[in-house]
């Protein structure tokens, strides 16, 4: 979907776009992690533990485009490993 509509946009600069898409899909990502952690710490509800691994999983994938260096290095520091599941 991405690639047709980017064929019918040809005034958008494909780089550009595709740099601002990731970045908003790393945002995304960060936001339902915090979320699912609000409601397993806050509200006791450990069900949500079971959706984590694949957000994590989206956004390690996000963090690797070109570009979100930065944000990955922020992630290194700030985030251990072993909560990154």
């Amino acid at each position: 979907m991405l690639d047709r509509y980017l064929a019918a946009r040809l005034e958008i600069d494909r780089e550009a776009f595709l740099a601002d898409y990731r970045a908003l899909a790393a945002l995304n990502a960060t936001r339902i992690l915090f979320i699912f952690a609000r409601q397993i710490v806050h509200f006791g509800r450990p069900r949500y533990e079971v959706f984590m691994p694949r957000v994590w999983g989206a956004l390690r994938r996000d963090l690797a485009a070109p570009g979100l260096e930065g944000l990955r290095a922020w992630y290194d520091r700030h985030v251990p490993e072993q909560a990154r599941r």
